[in-house]
């Protein structure tokens, strides 16, 4: 790949870089920043992650966490950024308030799967095929001749699991398996792995998602569920708690297109959706409204009340399907 040796020309020439994920980071976002600090460093070069959010609970079992600083929290204000390298974000908006330092940037590193990304970068290489990030950058090892270890294997497992839904989502190749053995060669133990991302929950976020499937709506293939910011003060809650219950309403027998609308803050609303049936690219009805994703998940952000943004997706979608 000629964006590989490019990216590969560039990292050797330069020494200072920095590394930034997208906005409520799950385990692709930590999992491939930490691999690209980690292979950097093995290359002796200077490295920094900030990243807009901090790190979710679910992923405190990971290495190299105390690597990973909070903008406006541990950081204030950055400077001399030689490569800014952008992972697994579709486009500047998505890293947050990282955003405002890509100019100052000599040179910005897009790395990044998802179709609807906006190649934003003086470099991109945008794999669609790709799994996740994590399983992209396991090419960016081999190209640079640097072992994967323990640790840096669990963060390309825990990358690669979280975003093929353990192996089941359409994003799962032959490849991704073959990668996944290695890792698993390497020491990886897939039990404690999955137990650590999935099976730690709180009562609180059980008590969320329970409170929410009692709401689940369902009609003309489309499923859907609304959460309110007073549903998550309720039970003492996270955004990021929330994850996984789009699953549940994807699982709905006859549904085609899922989604999960989500009350945010200052009158705005997250819509996440999932399609079930490979014909249904809700990649396409998120990019209407200014969002994106893949193919069969995507997501969005809607300026607006909750009970009107539900009204206009659920319209668009309808209009969609009968297409």
């Amino acid at each position: 790949m000629k964006i590989l040796n490019r990216i590969k020309d560039k990292i050797l020439e330069n020494d200072n870089f920095l590394i930034t994920t997208h906005i409520h980071p799950e385990g692709d976002a930590i999992g491939s920043a930490l691999l690209m600090y980690c292979l950097l460093k093995k290359l002796g070069k200077k490295v920094r992650i900030i990243n807009g959010d901090a790190v979710p609970q679910n992923l405190s079992f990971l290495p190299f966490l105390k690597r990973i600083k909070v903008l406006n929290k541990d950081v204030t204000e950055i400077k001399d950024i030689n490569v800014f390298i952008t992972l697994d974000s579709a486009n500047p908006e998505r890293i947050g308030g990282m955003e405002k330092f890509l100019k100052q940037a000599k040179l910005v590193i897009n790395i990044d799967h998802h179709i609807s990304n906006s190649k934003f970068g003086d470099l991109n290489w945008i794999d669609e095929n790709s799994s996740c990030v994590g399983e992209m950058l396991y090419s960016l090892f081999e190209i640079f001749n640097v072992a994967l270890d323990y640790k840096t294997s669990l963060l390309m497992y825990t990358a690669i699991l979280t975003d093929t839904g353990s192996f089941r989502y359409e994003n799962t190749r032959p490849k991704t398996h073959r990668i996944a053995a290695d890792l698993l060669l390497n020491g990886v133990d897939p039990n404690k792995v999955y137990n650590q991302l999935f099976e730690n929950n709180s009562i609180e976020r059980l008590h969320i998602i329970g409170n929410s499937l009692l709401h689940l709506k369902e009609k003309d293939g489309i499923g859907w569920v609304s959460i309110r910011r007073d549903d998550l003060k309720k039970y003492k809650v996270k955004p990021e708690d929330l994850e996984g219950v789009i699953d549940f309403v994807r699982s709905i027998k006859g549904v085609k297109a899922a989604v999960v609308f989500q009350e945010a803050d200052n009158d705005v609303v997250k819509a996440s959706f999932r399609s079930k049936d490979k014909k249904v690219d809700v990649n396409k009805i998120a990019a209407f409204f200014g969002g994106g994703g893949h193919r069969m998940a995507a997501g969005c952000r809607i300026k607006g009340s909750l009970d009107v943004s539900v009204s206009r997706v659920l319209k668009e979608i309808k209009k969609y399907l009968r297409g």
